[in-house]
């Protein structure tokens, strides 16, 4: 890599190559600062006078982590003050927490104004980011995927078969209406780090079981230890085991778990 570009390579794309290659911090200006290499994007950080301003992020949290360690062993503790987001690609937002604690994040809610005074990070992202961050990542893991506009007839079916409704919220209290508007009431589950968010949603779920982190399909009698399933639904009214009086009752049951899942 380290002399001219072959007749076979076009020399613009061969520089490019080089200069990617090039791992490290970089100074591109007065108070603009680039971390590069670390993988397949930049995190570009810009000093003001009141904190920092982080353009970009990297694909991951780890390597995020790193970039700003990078950063902090040059300039000591970073105070960030915004995050933006240029764009829907994954590499454009996917390290985020490597750089901000979601904890401290502003209220999007609020007036930017009003954000930056509550002395939280602001993140800003182009209109609709959320909508084609999700629709991109669903088309790019498969390609050959049959994509059309759901209706409300969708929330309600139960399909039988390697089709899925998806709907984008707002908010985690719109996401448990919806679903217990539209469930069966067998078994939902919450993927997330926030312990808050977590029991707020196991506590007001209306379904049979509800799996933290962990796949819906360990609903089952013999995973419960209860032994062979008899009479099985699909609704809220279950037996997980052996069927008397005391299973024509309705118990809840919490699972908890770290990603697990069943094949």
């Amino acid at each position: 890599m380290n002399r001219d570009a072959p007749d076979t390579v076009n020399p613009s794309l061969w520089r490019n190559t080089q200069l990617n290659a090039k791992a490290g911090l970089f100074e591109v200006c007065d108070g603009i600062y680039q971390v590069r290499g670390f993988d397949m994007a930049n995190a570009t950080f810009i000093r003001t006078n009141h904190g920092w301003i982080i353009f970009d992020v990297l694909m991951c949290k780890e390597n995020m982590q790193a970039a700003k360690a990078l950063m902090e062993n040059r300039f000591g503790p970073l105070d960030v003050k915004a995050v933006l987001y240029s764009h829907s690609h994954v590499d454009h937002f996917g390290g985020a927490e490597g750089a901000i604690d979601r904890n401290n994040v502003a209220d999007p809610s609020l007036s930017i104004d009003k954000q930056l005074a509550s002395g939280k990070t602001v993140i800003l992202a182009p209109e609709g980011f959320l909508k084609h961050a999700i629709s991109e990542n669903v088309y790019a893991g498969i390609p050959s995927l049959a994509m059309k506009h759901a209706t409300d007839q969708d929330w309600d079916t139960e399909y039988l078969a390697l089709t899925m409704g998806v709907k984008i919220v707002d908010s985690l209290d719109e996401a448990i209406d919806s679903i217990n508007m539209h469930s069966t009431g067998h078994t939902e589950s919450i993927i997330s780090e926030d312990y808050s968010a977590i029991e707020t949603f196991a506590k007001r779920i209306d379904s049979a079981v509800v799996m933290v982190n962990a796949s819906t399909r360990f609903t089952d009698g013999g995973v419960f230890g209860f032994g062979a399933e008899l009479g099985i639904s699909t609704q809220k009214m279950h037996a997980r085991g052996p069927m008397g009086l005391k299973e024509m009752t309705t118990t809840k049951w919490i699972g908890y778990g770290t990603g697990q899942v069943r094949a």
